[in-house]
């Protein structure tokens, strides 16, 4: 295996295991503000506030994750009436073309981010620097960009080998 194989193994473990964890903290911790609000009539505005915060980074990081797995929505109509080759082909297409604007994404979340970071933005009620969350968007869609240049790298060597999927 491969040293470049190796850390994209690491890395995708390590973005599994801390979505995961997100995950996790983010259902719980909404159970616990919606049964506070039900029981108290209050509940927790900085409980809230992480929450919508954590929802964000959960779904660009889950965005990110999904590439790797083919798990993204995708028209398929012409994949059942073209043939193994094409429809290869046509997978490659898809991804050049979301790779693309992956690419085109990341100057405009950099400069969002940058801008949060300049400006010392904070979150309202946990007094967060915003630029934090902010920093994920970008690196999601690296890591979208990566996962699909493996994805392209592996769908070329099917196509010269000639491999039906």
């Amino acid at each position: 295996m491969s040293v470049m194989k190796k850390l994209y193994d690491l890395l995708c473990g390590f973005e599994k295991v801390f979505f995961s964890v997100l995950f996790l903290f983010l259902s719980f911790a909404i159970v616990a503000e919606v049964l506070m609000r039900k029981m108290t009539a209050n509940g927790f505005p900085w409980l809230e506030e992480l929450c919508r915060y954590s929802f964000i980074v959960v779904s660009f990081l889950g965005s990110s994750i999904a590439v790797t797995s083919d798990e993204h929505p995708r028209m398929t109509a012409l994949h059942s009436v073209v043939g193994p080759r094409a429809r290869l082909v046509l997978i490659l297409v898809s991804d050049v073309i979301c790779t693309l604007f992956f690419a085109y994404m990341i100057p405009f979340a950099l400069q969002q981010t940058g801008n949060s970071y300049l400006m010392g933005t904070l979150t309202s009620t946990i007094q967060l620097p915003l630029f934090i969350f902010f920093a994920v968007v970008p690196l999601a869609f690296a890591g979208m960009i990566v996962r699909n240049c493996f994805r392209m790298w592996e769908t070329v060597k099917k196509l010269r080998g000639g491999a039906e999927t």
